[in-house]
């Protein structure tokens, strides 16, 4: 940059001593400015090469790159616990609905054994074992339904909430 400053200046022809055109001061006063800076930089760099030493600000940067890094691998982490958190909870209650269902179907043929084995007509229980019967399949459906709340419940949080990812 300061390289191409002074090219500039040269290219302006100040230098060129002739009795009509001088430089003036202020002119003078910035390609000293120009100089030193020049200077400055060349022996900074110079010293860096030298000296082995890395920068101050690469450090800070290389210190920020590899904590960007293990954030990174955090959040990855945490989100693969989280679904699997979240496919755990999901099994469970599939294998929850699975076994009720299975009470309640066991429920329903102990019921019709029971009846049929003390010899009592169908036709006389029928308001009552269709009452019984609606009552076993609310159950089931609100069973059903509850598990299916509680999985899209636990999805939505673990989306909602970027501090478990």
């Amino acid at each position: 940059m300061f390289q191409n400053q002074m090219e500039h200046i040269q290219e302006s022809g100040w230098h060129e001593t002739t009795p009509t055109s001088f430089p003036s001061a202020t002119e003078t006063n910035q390609i000293t400015e120009l100089r030193q800076q020049i200077a400055h930089w060349k022996q900074k760099a110079e010293n860096l090469e030298n000296s082995g030493i890395p920068d101050e600000n690469s450090e800070k940067m290389i210190e920020i790159s590899e904590m960007e890094r293990r954030i990174e691998a955090l959040r990855q982490q945490k989100e693969h616990e989280i679904q699997s958190i979240v496919e755990s909870h999901a099994e469970s209650m599939v294998e929850m609905r699975e076994m009720y269902e299975e009470k309640i179907s066991n429920m329903q043929v102990r019921f019709w054994l029971k009846n049929h084995e003390n010899g009592q007509k169908t036709a006389e229980n029928g308001p009552e074992t269709l009452k019984k019967r609606t009552k076993i399949a609310e159950n089931r459906q609100k069973i059903t339904a509850n598990s299916s709340k509680s999985a899209e419940k636990c999805l939505k949080t673990a989306e909602n909430n970027p501090k478990l990812l």
